[in-house]
């Protein structure tokens, strides 16, 4: 065993046996001890997770669309505030569900394209108009490189098997001084503490909790 973040080989301890069954059973998140990055292990496999993306009941944002709207014009509002990111600007969202952010940011004047798994969703997005992409990243890096002015993904990190290798090819696809906007869980949060081992977040399909990017 070897943490994807820091590379520590030596010094472990078991957070959470969530108790899955059947094909997952026996995978528990693990934290490092030197980094505290928390990931499941053993880890799924590509299979496994595309299995989950692929279901056409993944996704109940259509039952809060409402809220949905109001949290992608929210991130919308914040990004352009915070980074100073401009009309015409260049967009991907990586994780782009039924492409609320994409909405609020078109509004805003940007050129937004996005990269999605969940068959459903990107039929809906592209009816849209939107280019959604539904390749692997590296594919994605590899035919269209340095393209965007910026890269949004809002609680697509904990979905990844390997964030570090997963980050190297978001930065190649980014221009000169691109930007990077990242929402990740928080294990410093209230809801977390309140939580406990019940947080929402240590479940399928999330695989991993980065606490520093």
């Amino acid at each position: 065993m070897v943490c994807d973040i820091c590379g520590n080989d030596q010094r472990f301890e078991t957070l959470l046996n969530p108790g899955f069954s059947g094909e997952y059973a026996g995978s528990k998140f693990i934290r490092c001890n030197d980094c505290e990055f928390v990931f499941l292990y053993p880890m799924l496999s590509d299979r496994q997770l595309q299995e989950f993306y692929h279901e056409t009941d993944y996704y109940v944002y259509e039952i809060n669309e409402d809220w949905k709207r109001r949290e992608a014009d929210f991130r919308a509002h914040s990004l352009m505030r915070d980074t100073g990111s401009s009309k015409g600007s260049k967009l991907l969202e990586i994780g782009s569900s039924y492409g609320y952010f994409l909405d609020s940011m078109a509004k805003r004047g940007f050129q937004c394209e996005g990269v999605e798994f969940n068959r459903r969703a990107v039929e809906k997005v592209r009816q849209k108009g939107y280019v959604i992409y539904e390749d692997p990243i590296e594919d994605i890096c590899d035919a269209i490189p340095s393209s965007f002015d910026v890269i949004a993904f809002w609680h697509t990190l904990e979905h990844v098997p390997d964030p570090r290798t997963f980050l190297r090819r978001v930065n190649r696809l980014l221009k000169m001084r691109g930007i990077c906007a990242v929402a990740v869980p928080n294990m410093d949060s209230l809801h977390f503490l309140s939580k406990g081992t019940r947080w929402s977040w240590f479940g399928m399909p999330h695989v991993c909790i980065i606490l520093r990017i």
